[in-house]
C-alpha cells in the first residue's frame, strides 16, 4: 500500500515512486510474490472529504476516506493476502479509529503488516513490545498531523490579517495576475 497526502506529491510522483521502489525491493529480497500496490495518491491519511462507509461482518466499521484503502480492506477480508508492506506507519493512515480497524482486521484474517523502514515492525500481534511500538508510531503520527494542520492554520491566519493571498479558489470579482520574472519591484500594495 503506498500513500501521498498531497496533490503535488502525486503529480510529481517522487514519493510514490519511492514507495514502490522499496516495497518492489523488500518483496523480491524476501521472496514474496507482490500481488497488487494499492495507492492513494494526493489523499491525507488523517482527513479527507470523500467518505466511504467501511464495516467488517460484526457490524464494527469505520468511515474510509481513501479509495486505494478501501481495495485493500476487501483484499484482506476476502483473504487473498497473507502480508501488507508498507513503508512506514503512517503511510497507512493517521487517524486512530482507522488505524484499529486495519490492525483488527488484519489479525482476524491473520495478515501480517510490515513497515518496511521501521525495523522491528512485521505485523506480529502476539509480541507485545510490537504493539507498544505500532502504537506509539501511531500516535506520534496522529499528533504530526494535527499539530501541522495547526501551524497551517496559524500561518494561514495571519497570511490573511496582512491581506497576502492564502491559496484556493480566487474570490469572485478579482482575477489572478502572473507577473512576469523580474518585475516584482514594480508591485505596488493598493
Amino acid at each position: 500500500y503506498i500513500r501521498v497526502s498531497s496533490r503535488q506529491q502525486a503529480e510529481e510522483g517522487l514519493s510514490l515512486n519511492h514507495q514502490i521502489s522499496k516495497i518492489t525491493k523488500y518483496a523480491d529480497e524476501n521472496e514474496l510474490d507482490l500481488l497488487d500496490i494499492y495507492e492513494d495518491a494526493g489523499v491525507s491519511g488523517f482527513t479527507d472529504n470523500k467518505i466511504i462507509e467501511y464495516s467488517n461482518n460484526n457490524g464494527n466499521g469505520v468511515s474510509l476516506k481513501r479509495k486505494g484503502m478501501i481495495q485493500l480492506l476487501n483484499t484482506i477480508k476476502k483473504s487473498k493476502t497473507d502480508f501488507i508492506l508498507v513503508t512506514k506507519t503512517d503511510r497507512l493512515g493517521r487517524n486512530k479509529d482507522e488505524r484499529y480497524f486495519l490492525r483488527g482486521l488484519c489479525e482476524k484474517h491473520k495478515v501480517r503488516i510490515i513497515y518496511i523502514d521501521q525495523p522491528g515492525l512485521n505485523g506480529d500481534p502476539d509480541d507485545p513490545t510490537e504493539v507498544l511500538m505500532a502504537g506509539i508510531f501511531g500516535v506520534i503520527d496522529e499528533f504530526y498531523s494535527m499539530n501541522l494542520g495547526l501551524e497551517v492554520r496559524k500561518v494561514l491566519e495571519d497570511k490573511a490579517r496582512k491581506g497576502q493571498y492564502t491559496g484556493g479558489k480566487v474570490p469572485i470579482g478579482y482575477k489572478l495576475k502572473e507577473i512576469p520574472k523580474g518585475d516584482g519591484d514594480k508591485v505596488e500594495k493598493i
